[in-house]
């Protein structure tokens, strides 16, 4: 266990590119690269914590700052690094006295932290282009971010994709090669996301032209992730993963062991009410998450059809961000017409922080079909604030539930399973409350950010001890 106790700045410093923070000295090294002094305590473990962008609210970014805030009051020094940064649009509740260090915002840069230029002919030759132009900017970000990790840095920890490259050019240039220990919430492969779309149906048939496109655009798909895995991911000290089948892509991908760590969430953000009231009138299932294609939203639009027409009264409500023009989301609309259930089904847009915990105790059973997805907090939120789960087989989070106890574990891509499971739940109230019950009682025993920090620091320790040969700093 590291050394606790030493005190800490009750303010929060964020530093952008473009400032020098007053308590830090600068030196000129032999290659005239700007490093820094850190006039942080001695008596603590400086440790560097990496994320590619602190601009949107989403599970790396509540992971990566919710183990900040437990390090701190574990008496660690932690300070967090990102291409860009907007309290507003983050966590701010757990950006409160954090060290944040951010190269800036600017016209230039995007959303996911590249510079962009216009591309008007989005032919197949402009989008090769465009993706060598964005490796290229996102190198050349990695690399002057990695300028400013904090020489006194004991331990890297890049949290999900392109952070990995930061860590990479800070263990360069910081003196005595300091251990990074990755923390990889998806497969960052370019042609897993290929795989992953044919799985899920998204690939449409395409004509001969087409075919020799896709079949180009994976070869230089592959070039970049081979490149990738053996500059950056190769230089990673430990890789650390959600679920088991993340653990196995990850040891076959990238030759290297990696270690299960489940997420967190914060119970006390998800109150559980003690009911013996069965839902009346109208059953409210609830989905939620981003809009991507392995979501499988479609599996719970089509259950609910299944559901009305055998004369049950369910709704169903999907929370998450949108674009109307999207391609999925158009396919959504349009599966929603074709199932005529157009009063039935609410798209509610994302769910403001202050109004999830609501948006959970609103609704009577909670459902996550998605098809290929690490881990899944969700559905602990959801089984957190009493609602019994409905879950994918092919989903993280499935690997620690047991079927009929705590969650109900479903075949993907199949909406007459999701039906069943509804059905058994409206049709024994004993079975839903006991689910709600111990599916509570999971999360309180298995599902904790202190869980998860006590397992990052054991790793933490082990890996500079192996690292470097010698006791860890106390």
């Amino acid at each position: 266990m590291f050394l606790k106790g030493f005190e800490q700045k009750n303010f929060c410093k964020i530093f952008l590119h473009e400032e020098m923070p007053h308590d830090l000295t600068y030196t000129m090294d032999a290659n005239n690269t700007t490093q820094r002094k850190s006039t942080l305590t001695s008596h603590g473990v400086n440790i560097a914590i990496i994320v590619r962008r602190l601009n949107v609210k989403g599970g790396t970014q509540r992971q990566a700052l919710s183990l900040a805030v437990e390090l701190k009051k574990r008496g660690h020094t932690v300070r967090v690094y990102t291409f860009l940064f907007d309290p507003a649009s983050c966590y701010e509740e757990l950006l409160q006295d954090m060290d944040v260090f951010s190269l800036g915002n600017s016209s230039l840069i995007g959303n996911d932290g590249v510079k962009r230029k216009c591309l008007p002919d989005r032919s197949f030759i402009a989008r090769i282009f465009f993706s060598f132009h964005t490796l290229r900017e996102e190198n050349r970000m990695a690399r002057e971010l990695a300028r400013h990790i904090d020489t006194a840095t004991d331990i890297l920890n890049p949290h999900d994709q392109a952070s990995y490259q930061v860590a990479y050019y800070a263990k360069k240039r910081l003196v005595g090669c300091i251990p990074s220990v990755w923390m990889m919430n998806d497969l960052p492969l370019r042609l897993f996301s290929y795989y992953r779309d044919r799985e899920v149906g998204d690939v449409p048939q395409k004509d001969r032209l087409e075919t020799l496109i896709l079949l180009s655009r994976k070869f230089f798909g592959w070039l970049i992730d081979q490149y990738e895995i053996r500059h950056f991911i190769k230089a990673q000290d430990a890789v650390l993963v959600l679920d088991n089948r993340d653990r196995t892509w990850a040891e076959r991908y990238f030759h290297k062991p990696a270690r299960v760590v489940r997420s967190g969430i914060s119970l006390s953000g998800f109150p559980y009410k003690e009911s013996t009231d069965f839902p009346k009138g109208r059953m409210r299932v609830l989905m939620t998450g981003v809009f991507f294609p392995h979501r499988r939203f479609e599996d719970g639009i089509e259950a609910l059809k299944i559901l009305r027409d055998k004369g049950h009264d369910v709704s169903l409500t999907i929370i998450g961000k949108y674009n109307s023009q999207d391609p999925y989301f158009k396919k959504l609309c349009d599966t929603v017409r074709e199932c005529e259930v157009e009063n039935e089904v609410i798209f509610a847009g994302v769910a403001e922080e202050d109004n999830l915990a609501r948006t959970y105790r609103a609704h009577d059973i909670f459902l996550f079909p998605s098809h290929l997805q690490s881990w899944g907090i969700a559905v602990f939120e959801a089984m957190a604030s009493g609602l019994p789960v409905i879950v994918s087989k092919t989903s993280g989070a499935a690997e620690i539930l047991t079927h009929g106890v705590d969650s109900f574990l479903v075949e993907p891509k199949l909406p007459e399973e999701i039906a069943e499971s509804i059905c058994r739940l409206i049709a024994n109230p004993e079975l839903y409350h006991s689910m709600r019950k111990r599916g509570r009682a999971f999360v309180e025993k298995n599902i904790s950010w202190t869980r998860y920090t006590d397992e990052l620091e054991e790793i933490f320790e082990n890996v500079y001890r192996t690292h470097l040969k010698n006791p860890f700093p106390l």
